[in-house]
């Protein structure tokens, strides 16, 4: 995963990255978020599907690592129509830095719509 992520190329398949978004592992969870940020475009077929994984991540994840991880992510590749997500996320977050990440992904998703 982290080497998917180093290499930022926008042709890598992101099928493993978004897969491994369900790994047991946390640190593998927050190594799929940076690579499903880096790999995928917000135009490719399987954002819906990684920005469904994220979400999930953001609201339920126990490790505020991958919660953060999930939140640089989506702010990467999703649209202004996450911001309520992200909104909902905020209302319930109670780990200070997972909500300050929460407020800049909030900030750069309400720029990307308009």
């Amino acid at each position: 995963m982290a080497a998917l992520a180093a290499r930022r190329h926008p042709e890598t398949s992101p099928e493993l990255p978004v897969v491994m978004l369900d790994d047991p592992e946390a640190q593998v969870r927050v190594r799929a978020c940076e690579a499903v940020a880096a790999c995928l475009s917000p135009e490719h077929y399987a954002v819906a599907k990684a920005v469904e994984k994220l979400d999930r991540l953001i609201l339920e994840d126990e490790q505020p690592a991958v919660r953060i991880a999930a939140v640089r992510a989506l702010a990467a590749i999703g649209s202004a129509a996450d911001v309520a997500k992200l909104e909902e996320a905020s209302a319930r977050e109670k780990n200070e830095e997972v909500r300050r990440e929460l407020a800049k992904a909030l900030e750069r998703l309400r720029a990307k719509g308009g």
